[in-house]
């Protein structure tokens, strides 16, 4: 009962410091666009914006980057990025799913006055031989001409089949700070043997 008490306590605690951390967070009010985010304190801000494009597998207009990072930190490891487009389509997601490991979109997106678009867009993670790689394709039709070709876009798109894709078992667990054989090379999916990739060689010597 003892220990049961003491486990209740401690969450009750852990509960506690949680909520006294979000009660002082400040709010930011944007003047620009008008949304507003909670911000810890003595997290920095920076602002820029880049160039839209006018593909149709991601026509957007220009996009305005926020990124808030805590005072001294890496921004490349620690930072919260608010992206603003200035949207020139009109587009509706029709569906998402996940495919054996693979990430399967199906969309419209119509930029007006032009004739709606229907997009099939999948994503994979997979080992080249050399470096873990992401695979993006995208096949995509008027909406007029969807029954006509509906059928062979998806068929070549959720065809795709990437490499297993791999990681450095030792440079993950040097970032727990864990110490281990060189030699501790695994998969992340696949059951091809584990090889080590050229950017950890260093690790092995």
């Amino acid at each position: 009962m003892t220990h049961h008490n003491n486990r209740t306590v401690k969450m009750l605690h852990e509960l506690s410091t949680l909520e006294g951390a979000t009660s002082v967070l400040s709010r930011y009010t944007d003047p620009q666009d008008g949304f507003t985010l909670a911000v810890p304190p003595g997290w920095v801000f920076g602002e820029g914006e880049l160039p839209g494009n006018s593909s149709f597998s991601g026509a957007s207009g220009a996009r305005r980057t926020l990124v808030w990072i805590p005072e001294g930190a890496n921004p490349r490891d620690v930072n919260v990025t608010l992206v603003i487009t200035n949207v020139s389509v009109v587009a509706k997601l029709v569906d998402a799913t996940e495919l054996s490991g693979r990430y399967f979109v199906e969309y419209t997106v119509q930029k007006l006055p032009e004739p709606q678009r229907h997009l099939y867009s999948l994503l994979a993670l997979g080992y080249n031989g050399m470096y873990n790689r992401l695979y993006t394709i995208t096949a995509q039709t008027l909406e007029g001409d969807r029954p006509q070709y509906e059928a062979a876009l998806l068929s070549m798109v959720k065809s795709l089949s990437v490499p297993p894709q791999r990681i450095c078992v030792l440079c993950h667990y040097k970032t727990q700070r864990l110490h281990h054989s060189p030699s501790a090379w695994g998969l992340i999916a696949g059951s091809a043997p584990a090889l080590q990739h050229p950017a950890c060689t260093a690790h092995a010597q």
